[in-house]
């Protein structure tokens, strides 16, 4: 099988996709838009994305992997109503691809790296819709306990307002009256966007690698060298990635025991549980 010239990482949101994403970005054969691209255009900006890859700044800055909602927005064009649900190709028009190609291009032209890497959090509702534009790429689905998924998500300041696509955009703030509502529409996320993960992967399950969160932190090596061995890309050109195991097991200090019988409830309920790593009860 010929090496996949573009990852896509997918998974709920607070699972690790974007500490992924990071470590991944900072492979030389990777090429990813940036927070500069998204506002100086793509062309412009690419070249800096060295300076993230060697740790470098320009008077204390530097470009990040972005998601580049911008950029994908322009190159898909979907509906209003597309953006906040599940949909394919059929959404699309006939020159989206096209148009996304050209952003690819001048990202890899630009900023080097063979292999395109991104991860945006709105993809892993279209994941049917990319396949469709990128037939060769390597799906990343990473998953991470529900439990620490949730605490996760209770705890970032943008989730009351965030537009559910469980929930036809309606936020928490406006759905859950309490406490063990909120972490019950975490969990409704968790489990949605690991569906959509799980039966992406199903699909193509020559293109597709699974990441558990858990073992990335404990032994990113093991977790990310199938990336990189499906890609082409060698491991001794990527800097030792740097993580963390303080977030394992968070959920004991966030949630209290009635939330985390409620989200328990959820996942044993689910069709798939059995196919989440560690589902209720990471390791300490």
């Amino acid at each position: 099988m010929q090496p996949a010239p573009e990852i896509i990482i997918a998974g709920c949101g607070r699972s690790g996709t974007t500490l992924l994403y990071e470590i991944l970005a900072r492979h030389p054969g990777c090429a990813w838009f940036s927070s500069w691209g998204e506002r100086f255009g793509i062309g412009v900006a690419a070249p800096f994305n060295r300076l993230f890859r060697s740790g470098r700044t320009i008077a204390g800055h530097a470009p990040i992997p972005s998601e580049a909602y911008r950029t994908w927005q322009r190159s898909l064009r979907l509906d209003p109503v597309d953006r906040l649900r599940r949909v394919g190709p059929e959404a699309l028009d006939g020159a989206a691809g096209r148009r996304l190609a050209r952003a690819i291009a001048n990202c890899r032209r630009f900023g080097g790296g063979s292999v395109f890497l991104n991860k945006n959090t709105g993809n892993t509702r279209r994941l049917d819709l990319l396949a469709a534009i990128f037939p060769s790429a390597l799906l990343v689905h990473v998953v991470r306990s529900p439990l620490d998924t949730v605490a996760s998500l209770l705890t970032v300041p943008w989730w009351p307002t965030l537009e559910l696509w469980t929930h036809a955009g309606a936020t928490p703030e406006q759905l859950a009256a309490d406490p063990v509502a909120s972490a019950r529409l975490a969990a409704e996320l968790w489990l949605a966007e690991s569906e959509v993960g799980f039966e992406a992967a199903a699909a193509n399950p020559d293109r597709s690698i699974r990441v558990d969160y858990e073992q990335l932190v404990d032994d990113p090596r093991a977790a990310i060298e199938p990336i990189l061995d499906a890609t082409g890309l060698e491991w001794a050109d990527l800097p030792t990635p740097q993580v963390r195991s303080s977030s394992i097991g968070r959920h004991r200090s966030i949630l209290t025991a009635a939330q985390i019988e409620a989200v328990q409830a959820m996942i044993e309920a689910w069709p798939l549980s059995q196919l989440a790593a560690e589902p209720l009860e990471p390791a300490k």
